[in-house]
């Protein structure tokens, strides 16, 4: 399903909403994600969404940015689905730019996909 809740029957674009879906949505609204997979086991230590509208201050710095590549590539490719992640992140007057290449394990095309997150919002500017 997509964000309105519309059935989705292409296999890409399903990939593309929830690469969107992992980046755009606060852990705390998906804490069934550290669910332990069995009795009496540990949670899960790392959640499946960051909302990237959350993760920057008005000011980041290159290692900051790094450090969010870093944690969005790890994201990205512990979703089994994805085998490779390039991600480069920039901030610019009160904006986060994050730039990704991401190679699908089906074999297709890499998805190439642009968000921008200022305060709460995160947007695609563009989808390839």
């Amino acid at each position: 399903m997509d964000l309105a809740l519309s059935l989705l029957t292409d296999e890409r674009l399903v990939l593309i909403m929830d690469l969107y879906k992992m980046q755009a949505t606060p852990p705390e609204y998906v804490w069934w994600s550290r669910l332990p997979p069995g009795p009496n086991q540990q949670p899960q230590p790392s959640p499946v969404t960051v909302n990237l509208g959350d993760m920057l201050g008005d000011s980041a710095d290159p290692r900051t940015l790094a450090e969010l590549g870093a944690t969005l590539e790890a994201l990205i490719t512990s979703d089994p689905r994805f085998v490779d992640a390039q991600v480069e992140a920039t901030f610019e007057d009160g904006a986060l730019t994050v730039t990704e290449t991401v190679l699908p394990a089906d074999g297709s095309a890499p998805i190439q996909l642009v968000l921008s997150a200022d305060g709460g919002r995160v947007l695609i500017v563009s989808l390839a």
